[in-house]
């Protein structure tokens, strides 16, 4: 196994690991925003 391929995909799965988590972020964000949103006019 060539050690260099390992850490490459090693790096790729950290960064979609990363960009997954910061759009589930965004997400939670938004539905807090919509929740709040709604609540304040009725």
């Amino acid at each position: 196994m060539d050690m260099n391929f390992v850490l490459k995909v090693l790096k790729a799965l950290a960064l979609v690991a990363s960009i997954a988590r910061t759009s589930l972020d965004a997400v939670r964000e938004v539905r807090e925003m919509v929740r709040e949103h709604r609540h304040h006019n009725g």
